[in-house]
């Protein structure tokens, strides 16, 4: 996947009141435990399609849940109409 931003962008914009980040790693498929970055951002929440944001009610694996509960994780997640939002994962 092509980066939206670079890295050298995203540097610049580290100390922004209104950038949130969010690191959205996950286990590969077929690994149990938990996920644990091996770096992380400053400042970075977790992303958390497999515990937070995961259709529960769906057979299919990390199917993202409603925009209701999508809305609501992102609120309490500090998020609002100008949050400025990268969302990364180590790979």
């Amino acid at each position: 996947m092509k980066n939206i931003i670079t890295n050298e962008q995203l540097y610049t914009q580290l100390n922004d009141p209104t950038l949130i980040l969010f690191d959205a790693g996950m286990l590969r498929p077929g690994l149990t435990g938990n996920y644990v970055a091996k770096v992380v951002l400053p400042n970075a929440q977790r992303f958390d399609i497999k515990n937070e944001l995961a259709d529960r009610s769906n057979p299919l694996p990390n199917t993202l849940c409603s925009e209701t509960q999508f809305t609501q994780v992102m609120q309490k997640a500090g998020v609002n109409h100008d949050s400025y939002i990268v969302i990364y994962r180590n790979s």
